[in-house]
């Protein structure tokens, strides 16, 4: 008849066990890590690149209203550049 205790050659199970429960708690805080780190970046923030090309978007739109003059735009577009 088998027996279950932790004496002898049942200690291998033990390790499997402990191993796969920290195995397992690494893999959910790995994800709730990158969870938050997704949900941190929201939709109001621009990266850098995306908010340049809005810049010269914006400067555009002034520049066809007639809102600046075009050495303004040029030199704006410029200092954007």
């Amino acid at each position: 008849m088998p027996h279950w205790g932790f004496d002898g050659g049942s200690w291998w199970f033990f390790w499997i066990m402990m191993l796969s429960m920290i195995f397992f708690w690494a893999i959910v805080v790995i994800g709730i890590i990158i969870l938050v780190r997704w949900l941190a970046v929201s939709p109001g923030r621009v990266p850098e690149q995306r908010a340049a090309d809005r810049s010269l978007q914006v400067l555009r739109e002034r520049y066809a209203r007639g809102e600046i003059s075009k050495e303004d735009y040029e030199r704006m577009k410029r200092d954007l550049s």
